[in-house]
């Protein structure tokens, strides 16, 4: 009768790996209902002030949101035309969560009675109160804005501009080109290419690494055991995320492919060392055995090491950045436990063979860095000291970029539908001013100061227009006095405005709710800029700023709105990575310190880990790479794959250099020289072999055609190659300085 493969003492790991692999097999069906949602909403911090200001801000004078039609390409005031934009307003109108229409076919029909086309072309041309919103200022684009009362789900959001899409259908049909623009639109379009570039990247990204993972190891089954854990470390805590009903961001979508880089690394340290083993004679249990002693905590050390890391994140003021740290580090623990589990369970069973040439294709480069570090070691050193200081001098000039747009390839349709309405319509967004108004709004002595306010805001170039109660008192007046463009003014007093104001229809008082507190004392201006870049965007800000600053005593103005909050929380952004950083470095290198217990190795452990992370904050202003929901998660792999390599290149030292001093392998040589060769012969192949796999799965993202995606790609497979030069080169130079005499 066939014996066990893994003995008496193997059995409770079989019973954990079957385990593992159930709930493996429930994950597969909670992935299923994973969602994407990178709501602008997400982003914000549900305990800021500003963001409670900006939630009594919606109370006041509600929702923010819009969604705008851009029409163009044909003739507006032609009744065939304005017979067409009355079909897609009545069509509009009948599409859940839109609570409001308005353009030329709102004040055609409620204005006009949908008669005499030539007059309305009168109303819409006479006065600059429609210029920049519903009509461009040479009249051949105009606007249909649709007020929302947006749904939170993204399916829901993404439902909604299918709806808005085909509602206009009509106007298609016509002839008119339609461009749709607005957060909504915006949020539908990131979550759709967001998902359909992990569908696309993720699966490329895995199974390029899988076939450079069968090159290198030369053993199908070697790389079927690096796989299943690798699989079951992704789907384990992708799972998890699916049942606690959390969504999937631009940032966690980065998740599935870290998770697999990190598992693949365990995995291939434990089979390298398993195939010495075997290459040497020892029976597959003693082999085992052997590899757990040496192997466990290294991976152990690197995979807290690297959650620790991830964890930093969770003090992020902006919740998705929060929740990628969370399930970071618990993917990190799962992951560790999945390959401490399965590897040894899947090795004997497989009957994985030995390898005895696994170190001999890169001998000659192992045995390059032996000599860089024994010969040079001063020079060695020297060259990563330019490359961290070059990084430390780059922090500074790393650019924070809260443009969404920033996010899809510039060839991208919306891209185009901003960039034409930008240039030849409206605003792309809101940023909203509230002004506090001492004593009410209709205080004619503050009139003045307002209009010199909205003036030279409206006279900005990358302003639009200025939506103001100010424009509709203007309006009610020219309508009082028999629609003459003459009077489009400010009344003559405060009494002759609240004339108008109490001669207003329910429609008219909704309008005026939306840009006046119920008490007067509260007046909104909602601006719309045509720009997303944040130089451009705080350039603006600051010119409003100063123009709300000489407002006289009795006004006070103030920003918010979700642009701006969003705005600020990217910029934020940067001084939370330095702050995460700074904490997952002194956690990191304490728990390397403890596990190795060696304060020395700890201290040394830090130069090659540091390095790449500055390696690529030195790239990220010369390539124009900004700080965004992306390119934030770099550092955290940077120090998790060097600090992986490191942990098990120190503790290999630690064991060999004890080994090497009772078997006096050498009597010239001093033996952390002699050390540090055995040490690179013996772990370096690994080192290679993960970094390898790691940077060809991430090299796969970037042809992504998803920003953040194709730059995380591109920095992660970067910062892999530093962390291994640092780690064969940098490290083995430190040792032998210190070491090499004694």
């Amino acid at each position: 009768m066939m014996s066990s493969p893994w003995g008496k003492s193997g059995w409770p790991l079989v019973v954990m790996a079957t385990a593992l692999c159930l709930l493996g097999v429930a994950a597969v069906v909670e992935i299923r209902h994973l969602r994407t949602d990178n709501s602008i909403e997400r982003w914000m911090n549900p305990d800021s002030p500003e963001t409670r200001e900006y939630q009594q801000f919606l109370k006041t004078f509600g929702d923010d949101e819009f969604v705008v039609v851009a029409l163009s390409g044909r003739p507006l005031f032609e009744p065939s035309a304005l017979d067409a934009m009355l079909a897609a307003q009545a069509n509009l109108e009948a599409v859940p969560h839109v609570r409001r229409v308005t353009g030329i076919p709102s004040v055609y029909r409620d204005l006009f009675g949908a008669e005499d086309p030539e007059a309305l072309e009168e109303e819409f041309t006479s006065t600059p109160f429609y210029e920049g919103m519903f009509v461009s200022r040479d009249r051949d684009v105009a606007g249909l804005f649709l007020e929302l009362d947006p749904p939170r789900k993204s399916g829901e959001r993404r439902e909604l501009m299918r709806e808005v899409e085909a509602a206009a259908q009509p106007l298609a049909d016509y002839g008119f080109r339609l461009d749709f623009v607005g957060p909504p639109a915006l949020n539908a379009v990131l979550d759709a290419v967001s998902e359909q570039e992990t569908l696309r990247a993720m699966p490329l990204a895995f199974g390029c690494s899988i076939l450079v993972l069968m090159v290198l190891l030369r053993s199908a089954r070697a790389t079927l055991v690096a796989s299943v854990c690798g699989a079951l470390s992704v789907l384990l805590p992708v799972g998890l995320i699916a049942w606690m009903d959390r969504p999937l961001t631009m940032v966690s979508s980065a998740l599935p492919p870290l998770l697999w880089v990190l598992s693949l690394s365990h995995s291939i340290h434990m089979i390298t060392r398993y195939q010495h083993h075997r290459a040497s004679g020892r029976d597959p249990g003693e082999s085992m055995v052997t590899t757990q002693r040496e192997t466990v905590l290294p991976c152990a050390l690197s995979a807290i090491t690297t959650a620790a890391g991830f964890f930093s994140l969770s003090f992020s003021t902006m919740p998705p950045i929060r929740e990628m740290g969370s399930f970071a580090a618990i993917g990190l623990v799962i992951s560790l436990i999945v390959n401490l589990v399965l590897v040894p369970v899947l090795l004997p069973l497989l009957r994985v063979a030995p390898r005895r040439s696994a170190a001999s294709i890169w001998l000659p480069l192992l045995r390059r860095a032996e000599q860089a570090s024994e010969r040079h070691p001063g020079a060695a050193i020297a060259a990563f000291v330019l490359i961290m200081a070059a990084g430390i001098v780059s922090v500074f000039r790393i650019n924070a970029e809260p443009n969404p747009l920033a996010f899809l390839p510039e060839d991208s349709p919306t891209v185009a539908s901003y960039q034409y309405v930008s240039e030849n319509l409206t605003g792309l967004y809101s940023l909203e001013v509230v002004i506090d108004c001492e004593g009410g709004w209709l205080n004619p002595e503050y009139w003045p100061a307002l209009e010199k306010v909205i003036d030279a805001t409206e006279n900005n170039p990358h302003v639009a227009r200025v939506v103001s109660a100010l424009d509709f008192l203007k309006k009610l007046n020219q309508w009082d006095h028999a629609i003459d463009p003459e009077y489009y003014t400010l009344p003559d007093s405060r009494a002759s405005a609240e004339s108008l104001l109490d001669e207003l229809d329910d429609t008219g008082r909704a309008e005026l709710a939306r840009l006046v507190s119920g008490n007067g004392e509260q007046l909104r201006l909602s601006i719309l800029p045509t720009v997303m870049d944040a130089e451009r965007f705080y350039k603006l800000a600051d010119e409003v700023q100063s123009e709300l600053d000489t407002l006289p005593e009795g006004l006070e103005g103030r920003f918010t709105g979700i642009v701006w909050i969003l705005n600020n929380a990217q910029v934020d952004l940067a001084m939370t990575q330095i702050e995460s950083y700074a904490f997952a470095f002194v956690v990191v290198f304490l728990i390397v310190g403890i596990g190795l217990r060696s304060l020395p190795l700890m201290l040394l452990s830090i130069p090659p880990n540091v390095t790449p992370t500055l390696a690529v904050f030195a790239l990220m202003p010369l390539l124009n790479i900004p700080l965004d929901a992306g390119t934030v998660l770099v550092a955290g792999v940077a120090l998790g794959i060097s600090v992986d390599n490191t942990v098990h290149l120190l503790a290999a030292f630690k064991r060999l250099r004890a080994e090497c001093r009772l078997e006096a392998c050498t009597t010239s040589s001093p033996s952390a020289r002699a050390t540090v060769g055995k040490v690179l012969e013996e772990v370096g192949p690994a080192m290679i072999y993960s970094t390898l796999t790691a940077c060809i799965g991430f090299a796969t993202l970037w042809t992504s055609g998803f920003v953040p995606i194709r730059y995380f790609g591109l920095l992660s497979s970067i910062a892999l190659l530093v962390a291994l030069a640092s780690d064969l080169i940098l490290t083995p130079s430190v040792l032998v300085l210190r070491n090499g005499k004694k």
